[in-house]
């Protein structure tokens, strides 16, 4: 019965206080409040709303992260997302057009630096989530 109860969980106040956006990194459990930004918004104590959506792309599409963009004032605002983009499109280590689209090497354009700057802009402090290494040859083939 403990572990059923643990695996339950509470959701957060729904709220503007943090915004997450992105892609699964963000996403994932969120229908059982066990996302990632339902964790951080219950142990800061802080009201948030979750707008990320599995599979979304930087790169076009109605389910890219800057359409996740919402109204309102969120004190602070959270982002990951690239991954998409990079899985399925790039060929043969060919990737460059791709990461220059997300970001150029010294960070001042692309897709992920206008949408922080749409935020800040709005007053917001923003926190880009960046992805953790992973194995060579992964199964899921973010390798």
């Amino acid at each position: 019965m403990l572990l059923l109860l643990l695996a339950c969980g509470t959701c957060p106040e729904q709220g503007d206080d943090v915004l997450f956006l992105g892609d699964s990194l963000l996403s994932w459990n969120e229908k059982s409040c066990r996302s990632l930004g339902a964790r951080i918004a219950e142990e800061a104590g802080l009201a948030y709303r979750n707008e990320a959506v599995n599979g979304a792309a930087m790169i076009g599409g109605s389910a890219s992260i800057p359409e996740q963009w919402t109204e309102g004032t969120f004190d602070h605002v959270v982002i990951s997302g690239g991954a998409n983009d990079l899985e399925g499109r790039c060929a043969c280590d060919e990737c460059d057009g791709i990461l220059e689209r997300l970001v150029t090497e010294d960070g001042s354009e692309g897709l992920m630096p206008e949408l922080v700057d749409r935020w800040v802009e709005r007053g917001s402090h923003v926190l880009v989530l960046g992805y953790y290494p992973v194995k060579d040859g992964a199964w899921y083939g973010f390798d």
